[in-house]
């Protein structure tokens, strides 16, 4: 029988523990045990309209914002782009996610060059798909937003470079340093796409100054945050000068970013934060992020709390020349970051990314495995990585001494749980067996909840293995509220690189 031709209701079951039970390293991929399966699971998939409930949290909250992310996780990227392009083909009704909108903005685009819509809608599927604010699959969107045509085909006329198109659209009005939370505004799409024409084009429709009337998120002028992100994202610098200093400004010849003597005004205060923001945690390279530092005074360079926040950032990214520049400069290789969760280092987020060079670079400079183990608040290394499948960098914290066992209540903190209980639930024997040999223990909860997750999830080998060892289940919590693998990708999503997280289920 083909996949295919399976009922719905078996084809969703098969698809949801192949997905959550069964899930490796980052990302979304499947076990494929066959030709015939590999060339079949994705349509089936699809079809299933599964992955609606799902969003990539890897392209909302994790590691640096943008299409650099998705270069570290390319088939996490490749999965979704092509699940959008699949629902923004077929779906008919714009009432579910924005799916319609899409379709809609490749459809004006084609109007007005005579482009084959397939192939529209890829590109401005990668689009939306590279933009921190997209959700792709999304029945009830994060952030209510009324649909805006006009700026959705800015947007792609700024992408383009569709001169014309563009020029139109602001004289009908529209601003090009808005968003919908679709794509990314026009001007920081112009800038990342280094079409200098439209930049000017844009800062010719902006006044000077910010309207500060215009609310938080409605920056109106020359020189915006979005732009600089652009700049930054294409890590080109005569598009950072000309983000900076407009052309078309009132003093064109001022050495002053926004025109401006005072530095303590709101408007600058705000472009000095965008280009604090973006050195940190925008800019990939060390060369390109010294760059920007040097267009700020010293008053409104980064602090070190600053630094080890984009230590860890960066560490949880997998970019090591920026993890390298920034233990050259003297971070803390053990300071702690809150942002965005619970407290962790850079190692944990090394980990957490499951990026083996930046973890053997932190553990050479002395980053510390156990760092959190007696905190239920923190979410320590060994578990970490070994809730990400990774053997490799298990093998290399128990080398540098990682505890195996932690000190901890098993319904305690952040939904802790130990290493061996992680091996388990990824179904990764040979971690397992190198965890126990190591003195892993599976007394009390620990063994009883991984038996019984066992059981519950087909891991039947599994299973098997944890009886041989005279594990036995205490008593059952499937139904109790306290079973973890009933909110598996919710644990996974907090706990793990967060590539995958699923509503409501």
């Amino acid at each position: 029988m083909e996949l295919l031709d399976l009922p719905l209701d078996l084809l969703h079951k098969i698809l949801y523990h192949a997905v959550l039970a069964r899930h490796v390293k980052r990302g979304l991929r499947l076990r494929l045990v066959c030709k015939v399966f590999s060339y079949n699971v994705l349509p089936a998939l699809f079809e299933t309209r599964l992955l609606d409930r799902f969003y990539s949290h890897a392209l909302n909250n994790g590691g640096i914002d943008g299409p650099w992310y998705l270069n570290t996780h390319p088939g996490a990227g490749e999965l979704w782009h092509s699940y959008l392009v699949y629902r923004v083909t077929n779906e008919t009704d714009s009432t579910v996610g924005r799916f319609v909108e899409i379709r809609q903005t490749a459809q004006l685009i084609c109007e007005e060059t005579g482009w084959h819509l397939t192939s529209t809608i890829d590109k401005l599927c990668w689009i939306a798909t590279e933009s921190q604010a997209s959700r792709p699959t999304t029945h009830e969107p994060t952030i209510k937003v009324t649909p805006c045509p006009a700026l959705n085909g800015l947007a792609a006329a700024a992408h383009f470079n569709l001169i014309a198109l563009a020029n139109r659209l602001l004289l009908e009005g529209v601003c090009p340093t808005r968003y919908t939370h679709l794509f990314p505004s026009p001007m920081e799409l112009a800038a990342r796409s280094g079409h200098t024409e439209m930049i000017q084009l844009f800062q010719e429709h902006l006044p000077d100054h910010r309207d500060w009337n215009e609310g938080r998120w409605r920056w109106h002028g020359k020189v915006s945050p979005d732009s600089i992100y652009g700049a930054t994202s294409r890590e080109d610098m005569s598009i950072m000068q000309l983000v900076l200093y407009p052309p078309s400004r009132a003093n064109s010849d001022s050495a002053n970013i926004l025109d401006q003597q005072s530095g303590r005004s709101d408007s600058i205060l705000k472009v000095r934060e965008s280009l604090r923001y973006a050195a940190n945690f925008r800019a990939r390279s060390p060369d390109f992020r010294m760059y920007i530092i040097s267009l700020l005074d010293e008053e409104a360079r980064p602090t070190h709390r600053d630094l080890v926040e984009t230590l860890v950032v960066h560490a949880q990214s997998g970019n090591l020349s920026m993890v390298k520049h920034l233990l050259d400069l003297g971070v803390t290789v053990d300071g702690v970051s809150r942002r965005g969760g619970p407290p962790q280092t850079a190692l944990i987020a090394a980990c957490r990314g499951c990026h083996e060079e930046v973890v053997d670079l932190l553990l050479g400079q002395g980053a510390d495995p156990n760092f959190g183990a007696k905190d239920v608040t923190c979410i320590t290394a060994l578990p970490m990585a070994a809730s990400t499948g990774s053997l490799a960098i298990v093998r290399k914290l128990l080398d540098h001494g990682a505890q195996v066992n932690e000190a901890v209540e098993f319904w305690d903190g952040y939904y802790r749980r130990s290493a061996i209980w992680w091996a388990v639930a990824v179904e990764h024997t040979a971690m397992f067996q190198l965890l126990l040999e190591r003195g892993a223990s599976l007394e009390g909860w620990i063994g009883s909840t991984a038996l019984e997750m066992a059981f519950e999830l087909g891991m039947e080998s599994m299973a098997k293995t944890l009886e041989g060892l005279g594990v036995k289940i205490i008593e059952r919590v499937h139904d109790s509220g306290q079973a973890p693998w009933k909110r598996w990708s919710y644990y996974h999503g907090i706990y793990t690189s967060g590539d995958l997280k699923v509503w409501d289920w």
